[in-house]
């Protein structure tokens, strides 16, 4: 095939996006203790470019407080109080890390790296060893987000190495939902008749008026839902909505109170964990190994239908009879002859440069028919700007014109596999920001390159805000031909990838093709747009998510020139889940918490955690990303264990520690190579972190 450039972006800020939450950062403070400070530790708040630091310094060994202790961070120095307790105001927020140091006469130092902004009021607590004793534990490292690993201890490999590349279950079909963390509170009622042959309809007559007594002495006006038939086991029961703004237990509690009820508590929930297949039947899908790779399949249990949104391919033109693509085809436009037909007129190869790349984003799918496309019912608007020996900068800047403005071509994203050398031309990048302006999201392929030719990433993806896409092999490595450059934002699978063509020397679009190209590792990105623009996702937000979510390959942890965030995770992003709300921490083999709960940061170093004044012992680090929010462990939530075996690390005092994580999507079902052992383990770890988790907001509360 030919070599048609790719484009490439630079970043926005998400590239110097951090997140630093603790859970200490949640403390209201309540009540002000005393304190003597010294030094310049003192104050009355924050100024600008400063922040707030308090707490408690602690024994180790003993768990009461240590009153004389120092505290420094940054020249401040604060000395706690009878109560053990200092505060630190003022504290310059320099490049947004500072060092705190505790110190006590008779114990060790403790020290600590933290990650603050400008005008926040952190709670950090230490806990001091007595000297002699050694001291508390540090543990640190990166965590990588797999995209297509299905997670437990058997399915990964030894440590230090990625996940296994394995066939995961599928997302149930519903969307991840975001709930209420409660909506009913579960009444039960004192028994009614127990007469023989009592109907059903009698039996939700006499609970509906014992309900609506109940409701109406409370004073509340709400819905609820009768169980007639459960009363015949003995169950008079009614699950009633709580009313707008009020907490369950409240709810619950209020209605205890009127001793008409026997019991009164929030409700329980269960979701669907059925996996119906979203693995399509087109009978070419087991060579798009691209797919499988980036873990489409769970990506598509939770969202494959983008028939609202419409995908320009501006390009060589479209086969526009295609037997896998005509259904999902628009009417298009041909800038280089000005008509409406963008037919691609081939150039001999018998590839269809234009064709090939509509398939990727939106070929017809679970047809029985070819191949599969990544964004399922996309439409795609066929645009002609290459003719036989290219396109001009003009014609690519009318192309993406027609693309976005108002009419018939409008579309909410454009894949643009081309590009040229040199900067992009003015009219480009005005025909961009125009794009952008309008709402649309504008993909490129950072381009191709034979040894000895220039590497630089071509226009337009060299433009700052188009998505820059370099291209990957099976392996998730780097492909060699893949231009790079600091203007590459992400990278998709481009080495060997299916999808649909049309022969012109034979007329035939019988047979799928494979092409290598950073212009296939585009339109992959483009389709995954397409799905997150239909989810709901922003336009503005898509490069964004696409670089938190990415997995990291790169040789350096971090982004790298090469593929720059990392490659594709459709399924993190379709989702919009942020990796920053991971949770992590060290839990002993008995659900014991050996440390806080810290969530990781983005930096320069890709997603990396520090875990402070960990309790020495043996245990496991163990992150858990809750995907569908709803506070507890399902299927399809992200985690990752270290060690990856049943045997726990041994922390010992005053050591530090730097472990990799792995994570994965977690499955409950049982595979080949699971034990239920491991799956055991897994549900005790994730119980110790909640409690890790839940422990931090109850001790920031105080």
């Amino acid at each position: 095939m030919r070599n048609p450039s790719a484009d490439s972006s630079s970043r926005f800020s998400s590239r110097s996006l951090r997140r630093s939450l603790r859970w200490w950062q949640l403390a209201a403070l309540v009540t002000v203790l005393s304190v003597t400070v010294a030094g310049c530790g003192g104050g009355g708040g924050s100024s600008p470019g400063a922040f707030s630091l308090n707490g408690y310094v602690l024994s180790a060994s003993t768990g009461l407080v240590i009153p004389g202790a120092q505290v420094t961070a940054a020249g401040r120095i604060a000395t706690t109080g009878a109560d053990g307790r200092y505060v630190l105001t003022g504290i310059p927020v320099g490049n947004g890390q500072v060092y705190v140091r505790a110190t006590a006469a008779g114990f060790n130092a403790e020290e600590m790296l933290l990650q603050v902004s400008a005008g926040q009021n952190l709670r950090q607590d230490f806990t001091l060893y007595p000297a002699g004793q050694g001291g508390s534990v540090h543990v640190s490292g990166n965590i990588i987000y797999v995209d297509n690993a299905a997670w437990s201890t058997a399915a990964q490999k030894a440590a230090g190495a990625r996940a296994t590349t394995q066939p995961a279950p599928v997302r149930p079909t519903f969307k991840a939902p975001i709930l209420p963390r409660i909506r009913h509170v579960t009444v039960h009622l004192p028994a009614g008749s127990s007469l023989p042959g009592l109907t059903d309809v009698f039996r939700a007559q006499a609970i509906d008026q014992a309900i609506r007594e109940l409701l109406a002495q409370v004073g509340a006006n709400v819905r609820y839902r009768l169980y007639p038939r459960l009363e015949a086991l003995g169950h008079r029961v009614v699950n009633v909505e709580v009313p707008h703004g009020m907490p369950a237990e409240i709810f619950a509690a209020r209605l205890l109170t009127t001793g008409k009820v026997i019991s009164a508590e929030p409700a329980r929930y269960a979701y669907p964990m059925i996996y119906p297949t979203r693995i399509p039947n087109d009978p070419y899908y087991p060579d798009q190994y691209q797919y499988e790779l980036i873990g489409m399949p769970q990506t598509w249990g939770v969202q494959n239908d983008a028939r609202l949104m419409r995908v320009a391919v501006l390009d060589t033109g479209v086969f526009r009879e295609h037997r896998d693509l005509r259904n999902n085809l628009l009417s298009g436009w041909d800038v280089v002859d000005e008509d409406n037909d963008p037919t691609d007129p081939g150039d001999g190869t018998g590839i269809s440069h234009g064709t090939m790349v509509a398939g990727l984003v939106g070929a017809e799918t679970n047809n029985a028919r070819q191949v599969a496309g990544t964004a399922w019912r996309a439409m795609v608007v066929p645009i002609r700007v290459l003719g036989l020996d290219g396109g001009t900068a003009e014609d690519v800047a009318d192309g993406i014109r027609l693309a976005t403005a108002p009419g018939p071509y409008r579309a909410d994203v454009l894949n643009l596999s081309l590009g040229g050398p040199g900067e992009t031309p003015p009219i480009v990048r005005e025909a961009i920001n125009e794009a952008l302006q309008n709402g649309a999201v504008v993909v490129a392929a950072a381009g191709n390159h034979e040894a000895g030719e220039p590497t630089e990433v071509l226009w337009p993806a060299n433009y700052d805000p188009v998505i820059a896409v370099a291209a990957t092999d099976a392996s998730k490595s780097w492909a060699s031909f893949s231009n790079w450059g600091s203007a590459v934002d992400i990278a998709a699978p481009g080495v060997e990838v299916y999808s649909t063509n049309y022969d012109h020397r034979t007329g035939s679009d019988d047979l799928p093709a494979a092409a290598s190209g950073t212009s296939m590792a585009a339109p992959i990105v483009a389709g995954v747009a397409a799905l997150m623009r239909a989810a709901g996702i922003p336009a503005g937000e898509i490069e964004r998510i696409l670089e938190r979510t990415a997995e990291d390959i790169g040789n350096q942890a971090g982004f790298d020139p090469q593929t720059g965030y990392g490659l594709i995770n459709p399924y993190l992003a379709v989702t919009n889940t942020d990796p920053g709300y991971t949770w992590i921490g060290v839990v002993d083999e008995t659900g014991n918490p050996l440390s806080h709960a810290v969530h990781p940061a983005l930096g320069s170093a890709g997603w990396s955690y520090s875990l402070n004044s960990v309790r020495p012992g043996s245990g496991f680090v163990f992150a858990w990303l809750d995907v569908n929010r709803d506070g507890y462990l399902n299927d399809g939530d992200y985690i990752a264990k270290y060690p990856n075996s049943q045997t726990p690390q041994q922390f010992s005092p005053g050591k530090s520690y730097s472990f990799p994580l792995y994570a994965g999507i977690f499955s409950s079902t049982p595979l080949a190579q699971v034990s239920a052992e491991s799956l055991n383990q897994v549900e005790v770890l994730w119980s110790g972190l909640k409690k890790a988790i839940e422990d931090g907001a109850a001790s920031a509360s105080r």
